[in-house]
């Protein structure tokens, strides 16, 4: 029973861990271009007529083909 405590402290503590590596700015600025692409994704849906199979077709036709827009996030 006292090593399941541990276990289930350690668990939940390293959910709170977070990295020292993320700087500020540049996670503010991958969130401003995380945000236009979902409104891009969200305009697309809203008012193209176009039916899509995938959310690849979707987010392609949702940055106009330019995939340069999602390199940060690979």
């Amino acid at each position: 029973m006292k090593h399941l405590l541990c276990i289930s402290l350690i668990v939940l503590l390293s959910g709170c861990y977070t990295s020292k590596n993320n700087n500020p700015e540049i996670m503010a600025d991958l969130a401003s271009q995380l945000k236009d692409i979902a409104t891009a994704v969200d305009g697309t849906l809203k008012f193209s007529e176009t039916p899509y199979s995938s959310t690849d077709e979707l987010l392609k036709a949702a940055v106009n083909n330019d995939l340069s827009k999602l390199t940060p996030f690979n």
